[in-house]
């Protein structure tokens, strides 16, 4: 065990992007897709290693990437309120709530997994235990199946002990009324029907739904109406069958999100997504927040993380056992979490989360794989820094590990030579260059010794910057003329 002042630092981590078709073609209220992305972050300390993940763009892997170099490398993996306020703070022109909260999600969670394996404790055990296990709803029911497709995967759930199970609606609101008919038929009572239209409705429209869903029994009635409109889900609470829940949130990216859904009085329960909020911290504050304002909560897909922080919240209510997440958390991960007769476990054996990368089977989904470390000197490596530029002196080549070359890059002598040798061969290398160019005829205009001329002056002015040992961007980067093959 690693006690929390042993002075253990992240030393290295790994960002990871894998695409998996879907079974088959599935859509819901406002959207149609055929595969799900999954962003992978693995931090290490001192030998051991926490995972994280969101489900996002592979653009996430990207923003995260850049995060874990800047605020994460050489942090402590104990300080994770610091390190989660730096991830803020640096992000504030990025755009906060979307991509770039889903990488700080990744992050934060793989810090709390990478906390709870140094301590050599579950995750669980560390939150605290309200209770062993939670309820989970079955969920899918996408609007692409027929309507055979549809109840047989419902009525599956409900023969293995779900008490709760949820069907998209709102492609084709003229069929939904049917289809929910169908299902509560074929359902004879064993299980509570939830519907989600994802942001399909208007107002009108889905007040017209809630009573006729009611009239059928529907008990749960999430995202009538897009999240956005706070006003319209406040009317659609105050309307609705009293027997209905109406539920929104899952595009909680902020705290803010989450407070003012609760201001609005815009639901009856409040769902938060912990691969969107901002990882664990964030999903255990909102949780604080539904606990003062006597709110039910709800975690929204990403069951392999959601079990455990919901047996660690006094208000969750339940976790969606989402069709999609299962499948691919089973496909990539040893430990993912199995409800069993519709609830969910955690296993209090392993430690952490209790998730492993089955990366032999990973592999062929693979879009992205970026790994970074620590420099010998305990420094993390310098924002955008990377391995191969070759163009310059075989000697020379960026510290840093993946395969690109950006500006802002540190140089470092693999051979012993002095940064001000390096930065000179790197100089006359790219002098010759440019005048071999002309001469053969690649760089017409440019008379003979300007390229080097003109080189050697931005080398001065590196000296008077006291920069030698950093070479910039526009210095190491060709000219656009000079890139073309002769």
């Amino acid at each position: 065990m690693v006690s929390a002042r042993s002075g253990a630092r992240i030393a290295s981590g790994r960002v990871s992007a894998y695409t998996i078709p879907t079974d088959k073609p599935e859509s819901d209220g406002t959207a149609t897709w055929d595969s799900t992305t999954i962003v992978i972050v693995e931090l290490t300390a001192d030998g051991i290693t926490g995972l994280g993940y969101s489900y996002a763009n592979v653009a996430a892997a990207h923003a995260a990437e850049e995060l874990v170099k800047r605020e994460i490398l050489n942090g402590d993996p104990f300080d994770i309120p610091a390190l989660h306020s730096a991830m803020d703070r640096l992000v504030r022109n990025w755009g906060r709530p979307g991509v770039v909260s889903s990488a700080i999600s990744a992050i934060d969670t793989s810090l709390w997994d990478l906390k709870a394996r140094l301590l050599e404790e579950p995750l669980l055990a560390l939150l605290g235990k309200a209770r062993d296990e939670i309820q989970a709803y079955g969920s899918g029911g996408f609007t692409s199946y027929s309507e055979k497709e549809l109840v047989d995967q419902l009525t599956g759930w409900a023969e293995h002990g779900f008490e709760c199970v949820k069907m998209k609606i709102g492609t084709h609101p003229e069929q939904d009324v049917s289809r929910v008919a169908a299902v509560q038929k074929a359902l004879k009572g064993r299980a509570q029907l939830y519907v989600d239209a994802n942001g399909a409705y208007d107002r009108q429209q889905a007040l017209h739904k809630s009573e006729q869903f009611g009239d059928l029994g529907v008990t749960w009635f999430e995202e009538l109406v897009t999240s956005d409109d706070r006003i319209g889900l406040h009317f659609l609470v105050e309307r609705s069958p009293a027997v209905m829940k109406i539920a929104a949130g899952e595009y909680n990216y902020t705290l803010d999100d989450a407070r003012l859904l609760i201001e609005a009085q815009a639901v009856d329960v409040l769902q938060t997504d912990v691969t969107r909020c901002g990882g664990v911290s964030n999903f255990i504050k909102i949780g604080d927040l539904c606990e003062i304002c006597h709110y039910p909560y709800s975690a929204h897909t990403a069951p392999s993380i959601h079990a455990t922080l919901c047996c660690s919240i006094l208000p969750a209510m339940n976790v969606e056992y989402f069709h999609d997440h299962v499948r691919i958390e089973h496909m990539l991960f040893d430990g993912a979490i199995t409800a069993v007769n519709g609830k969910l476990k955690p296993d209090l054996s392993r430690h952490g989360l209790g998730l492993e990368l089955k990366r032999s089977d990973a592999e062929k989904f693979q879009v992205l794989s970026s790994a970074m470390s620590l420099r010998p000197s305990g420094e993390p490596p310098r924002p955008g820094s990377h391995t191969t530029c070759p163009w310059l002196p075989t000697p020379w080549r960026p510290w840093r590990s993946t395969g690109r070359h950006h500006r802002g890059s540190r140089f470092e002598s693999r051979a012993g030579t002095s940064a001000h040798g390096c930065l000179h061969a790197m100089i006359h290398r790219a002098a010759a260059c440019f005048e071999g160019r002309r001469q053969r005829g690649c760089m017409p205009g440019h008379p003979a010794g300007r390229p080097a001329h003109a080189v050697h002056k931005a080398l001065a002015r590196l000296h008077k910057r006291r920069l030698a040992a950093r070479v910039s961007a526009p210095i190491l980067r060709r000219p656009a003329a000079a890139q073309a093959t002769p």
